[in-house]
């Protein structure tokens, strides 16, 4: 094989900035996750927590659409798209969140301009809300109602994505009565802060492992740098 084509090949490959083929990755793994819920004919809304500029929720948006396949016998199954987000920057209230890049509002952009990103779906709604006071020590401190989520709705797939453990864990603790058979709940960092089981998303996890023995959440598949992804199962 010529070299100097490979060479070529290579250095063009590392061009492309890292969060682009992170965010790439991601929306290829939503698009399988919502396939697989319609080929198992799985019912469940899509909650992603962690909004930023609304990008993950358009691809959740897309893959809603068109996540079908006549010939199989696969149908698009209608589901609400709920996003979480203070819309203005990183908060928590614990101390081990302090992070020299997962910090400010850089990766931020205003709930006004993102709302109108979506103006003409239908089906997505975006709730400006810290994630923290979603719960405080264990129990809920909204209910689904509180935000227009009917009661008796469920969750296909749920979107973890802001890369601190406060927030996480309570986003977790607070989405637990959705949480079924089947469902898909992806880590967007799981593995930074060193791998450190004692910070981040790995302690919002493990916690939540710890402390709800009737859910096991089986890791299925990664993607990205750092993202996991799981499935709830219920014992």
């Amino acid at each position: 094989m010529n070299t100097k084509i490979v060479d070529m090949a290579l250095g063009l490959a590392q061009r492309v900035p890292m969060p682009v083929v992170h965010n790439l990755e991601k929306a290829i793994m939503i698009k399988k996750l919502i396939w697989q819920l319609n080929v198992d004919k799985t019912e469940g809304d899509y909650f992603e927590f962690g909004v930023a500029q609304g990008n993950s929720i358009k691809a959740a948006e897309l893959a809603i659409k068109r996540a079908r396949y006549t010939q199989l016998g696969i149908s698009a199954l209608d589901r609400k798209i709920w996003g979480f987000d203070t819309f203005t920057g990183f908060t928590s209230p614990s101390e081990i969140d302090s992070h020299g890049t997962w910090s400010g509002s850089k990766y931020n952009d205003k709930f006004e301009i993102v709302k109108k990103r979506f103006r003409n779906s239908s089906n997505v709604t975006l709730i400006q809300c810290d994630a923290c006071s979603l719960t405080a020590e264990g129990s809920a401190c909204f209910t689904f109602d509180d935000f227009g989520i009917p009661e008796e709705s469920r969750a296909g797939l749920v979107l973890l994505d802001m890369d601190l453990y406060a927030a996480t864990k309570s986003a977790l603790d607070w989405m637990k009565p959705k949480l079924g058979q089947g469902t898909f709940v992806i880590f967007d960092e799981l593995y930074y802060f060193a791998a450190r089981e004692d910070r981040g998303e790995l302690k919002a996890l493990r916690e939540f492992q710890n402390q709800n023995t009737d859910i096991q959440l089986v890791h299925i598949d990664t993607y990205g740098t750092g993202g996991q992804v799981f499935v709830v199962s219920k014992r």
